[in-house]
């Protein structure tokens, strides 16, 4: 409003001071009046113009996609420059689930918590609270395609039905393992890979490793080898519907014994408490 009022003030003032100063006629002034106001014009359009331009893209990430946790990863590469919402009902259901009785999905809406909280205390990343909830359905799929289209805003999630419904429904969606796909290495027979075998295989002789991005490794001559690192000739590469499963022999036990790295256990006792975003006086800007 303030900005409008200074827009007034231009249009009339101007052309009435020149008017005063410059004993103008009256076809003269209205000249300069009209003059101004397509000034005005051309600032609202521009204004417009470099607003679009510089606003960032917004992206909508469901429970799966923080669940997933490969979301962190790629938000910190910058790969996605863009402000990443988490809507205030996503958070109350990992909450929820968080004190199941089912371990595994406990832990998996423990660690989406985590993920949020580490996307929104992170300064490179740009986060921001979405505190609209639907009261007329209670499904949360259907909760996340009317927030991605009420924000015109791409939909980010690890969930298969759920990226068919938005694109069934023309709204854009990023599927988490999709885009993991695409940069998924290439193995080739013939290379070679350096791998930790963790455990025997299920065949005589094997063992098993697992690259970082969970493929599963088998040598088919290393089970002397477990709980060693070794260099490892590939022999075949067979896509799954589960996935990839390599296959090799052992070259060369390598020098470097140690197990790989394992992140470091949770000390719940140290955690902060998971609290819906930082900055509050911004999100309630928002809210308005």
């Amino acid at each position: 409003m303030v900005i409008w009022f200074y827009r007034i003030i231009f249009i009339v003032a101007v052309p009435a001071a020149i008017y005063y100063a410059f004993s103008f006629t009256h076809k003269q002034a209205a000249f300069v009046f009209v003059i101004a106001a397509l000034f005005v014009i051309l600032e609202i359009v521009l204004r417009k113009i470099f607003a679009k331009n510089g606003k960032k893209s917004a992206f909508v990430l469901d429970a799966s996609a923080l669940s997933d946790g490969r979301i962190f990863s790629i938000a910190k590469t910058n790969l996605l420059t863009a402000v990443f919402i988490i809507p205030k009902f996503v958070i109350d259901d990992l909450k929820l689930i968080s004190n199941s009785s089912d371990p595994v999905k406990r832990n998996r809406a423990k660690r989406g918590l985590d993920i949020a909280a580490k996307l929104q205390s992170t300064d490179s990343i740009t986060t921001k609270g979405f505190y609209k909830d639907y009261k007329t359905t209670f499904d949360t799929n259907e909760k996340m395609l009317r927030t991605a289209k009420a924000l015109k805003a791409t939909l980010i999630t690890a969930n298969f039905n759920l990226t068919k419904s938005a694109a069934s429904n023309k709204i854009p969606v990023l599927n988490i393992n999709d885009l993991s796909e695409s940069f998924t290495k290439l193995y080739l027979p013939g290379e070679t890979i350096t791998i930790f075998l963790v455990k025997e295989g299920a065949q005589e002789g094997q063992a098993v490793g697992y690259l970082d991005d969970g493929t599963m490794v088998v040598a088919e001559d290393g089970k002397k080898y477990v709980g060693k690192r070794v260099a490892l000739a590939l022999s075949s590469v067979i896509q799954t519907s589960t996935g990839r499963m390599i296959f090799g022999r052992v070259e060369t036990e390598t020098t470097e014994r140690q197990a790989p790295h394992q992140p470091a256990a949770n000390n719940n006792n140290n955690k902060k408490p998971f609290k819906y975003f930082r900055h509050h006086n911004k999100d309630r800007r928002d809210r308005k």
